[in-house]
């Protein structure tokens, strides 16, 4: 439970943004994760809600916040040494209150009595959508205690993801430093994995060394299931498997990402299993690493977020004629887009507290222009099936003010590096 000043300072100019979004006459309403029960009385690891967490870094569950009227209420369990005894301590409201910097919190039992007079005097309230569980509970409450299931004066349910989201798009200075260190402690994964490689080894193998060595520099978790796909089961986008006995000659696809302090890395790394890229494999890997060097040029602040798609996008054509797997022009290939036959996805998502982390790509069907404090992935990919070959290549990049900044560096990428770590 130790807040660092800058987690604080972080969490306090969040809330004073909402609470002035909200004014006087709008309420928001989140909830904390649930509990979710994995099998017969065993339930998954706890993951806080990023909505949740983003605006108050605690991380229990049973717990609400509520702004309202220029004031924050927190609701949490309370002190109890027999759950204690079995489940391990919790903070309580008057530690959370000081903790944490609320201006008001109580036990979780007095949520709908107190939220229910907040509601009542509410023009609009936010609920968080993208929570079901939790939305459809909040919403039940907001109907069941009204007076005949209305109010007169709430004119609109609003999605409180869309609010926060806004915010959540841009990243401060201790949010970046964090991320940081989730892109170095995976691009340790991901050598680990590359110095491990052999054929004759399954690809679980090489998830073990991955998780391990994001355990063992205090990443716990992954940010999502690793995909370790050799050969034909590269071309498989969201393969999970990882079963599958690694070959000669095969390539392997590892795209995995871990999560330090709530904050995600996403890295996709390609290579040969004996070490040696063949000549056709040089050949795609040089096309897509080309493809995501030229799309980096574009990740500036100011330009639309589809251009460094469209840019990989014009590379990858001008590559598959080139390399005579489409035997049409470089334009036909891109306006008929025949090019989706091997490169099927998008170059790049938001990343930050969810690995496809929340954001705005488009307002009134225009794209959104760049700005300093984005963190984005740039991904491009080719799957030749008849080749049994997937190659993708996967950094984070964050947004700033000198230009685009490669936070994954450290996994190495360039054909004589890899051929070097892999031997």
């Amino acid at each position: 439970m130790n807040i660092s000043k800058a987690e604080m300072n972080d969490f306090r100019i969040r809330r004073n943004k909402i609470l002035k979004h909200l004014g006087s006459s709008s309420l928001l309403i989140l909830l904390a994760s649930s509990e979710k029960e994995r099998n017969n009385g065993i339930s998954y690891s706890y993951r806080q809600n990023s909505n949740f967490h983003y605006l108050t870094g605690f991380n229990e569950p049973s717990s609400a916040v509520v702004f309202f009227k220029n004031e924050v209420y927190f609701f949490c369990r309370k002190k109890n040494p027999e759950y204690e005894r079995w489940n391990g301590k919790l903070i309580g409201p008057s530690m959370a209150k000081t903790v944490f910097e609320f201006n008001y919190a109580h036990d979780i039992s007095k949520f709908e009595e107190k939220t229910k007079a907040f509601i009542k005097s509410s023009h609009k309230v936010y609920l968080d959508f993208s929570d079901n569980d939790n939305f459809k509970y909040i919403n039940n409450f907001i109907v069941s205690n009204l007076t005949n299931g209305k109010n007169r004066n709430l004119e609109c349910i609003y999605d409180a993801n869309l609010l926060i989201s806004k915010y959540r798009q841009t990243k401060s200075s201790n949010e970046i430093k964090i991320i940081k260190k989730s892109c170095e402690i995976a691009s340790l994964a991901h050598i680990a994995a590359m110095k491990k490689c052999k054929p004759g080894l399954n690809e679980f193998d090489l998830e073990n060394e991955i998780c391990y060595t994001f355990g063992n520099h205090n990443a716990r978790y992954n940010s999502y299931s690793p995909i370790v796909a050799s050969g034909k089961n590269a071309c498989i986008l969201h393969y999970t498997s990882n079963n599958d006995v690694i070959k000669n000659n095969s390539m392997i696809l590892i795209d995995a990402g871990c999560e330090y302090q709530m904050y995600a890395s996403d890295i996709t790394r390609s290579f040969p299993a004996n070490g040696k890229f063949t000549s056709f494999q040089k050949d795609i890997y040089s096309l897509v690493l080309r493809a995501q060097s030229e799309a980096l040029k574009k990740m500036k602040i100011g330009n639309f977020i589809s251009e460094f798609h469209n840019t990989a996008v014009k590379v990858i054509c001008d590559g598959l004629r080139d390399l005579k797997i489409i035997n049409k022009s470089s334009d036909e290939i891109l306006e008929k887009k025949l090019y989706l036959k091997y490169y099927m996805h998008g170059t790049g998502h938001f990343l930050g507290l969810d690995v496809h982390d929340v954001g705005i790509y488009t307002i009134n069907d225009k794209p959104v222009r760049l700005k300093k404090g984005m963190v984005i992935t740039l991904e491009p990919g080719l799957y030749i099936n008849q080749k049994n070959l997937g190659i993708r290549i996967e950094d984070d990049i964050l947004i700033d003010n000198n230009g685009p900044v490669v936070l994954t560096k450290d996994a190495p990428k360039s054909i004589s590096k890899i051929e070097e770590v892999c031997s």
